[in-house]
């Protein structure tokens, strides 16, 4: 879970971000640093979506010592922070479409 709320804030500094690299005309410094972020948030994502994987492993691993329904919520649960990681990505992979153009 620190791992996407992580994340998620590096996502939010790259929204942060926006207005500076509006002022440098999407480019400069100010593009190159973001174009590391955005690399930097993808990395994040990949390690976010191993350990999400890595938890659901070990939470089926679990079998009978966990009721089922215990099993689906914790499961919806990691489904639902993986999209959060899924998401901030998007912002980042966003970003750099920007950057290209």
């Amino acid at each position: 879970m620190e791992h996407v709320i992580k994340t998620a804030h590096e996502g939010c500094n790259l929204i942060l971000e926006l207005e500076a690299l509006l002022e440098s005309s999407f480019g400069g410094a100010e593009a190159d640093k973001v174009e590391k972020a955005t690399k930097s948030l993808g990395t994040l994502e990949w390690e976010a979506d191993r350990k999400q994987f890595q938890l659901a492993q070990q939470l089926f691993s679990l079998g009978s010592q966990i009721d089922a329904s215990d099993l689906l919520l914790w499961n919806e649960v990691i489904k639902k922070l993986g999209a959060v990681a899924d998401k901030t990505e998007q912002i980042g992979k966003t970003l750099r479409i920007f950057l290209s153009q």
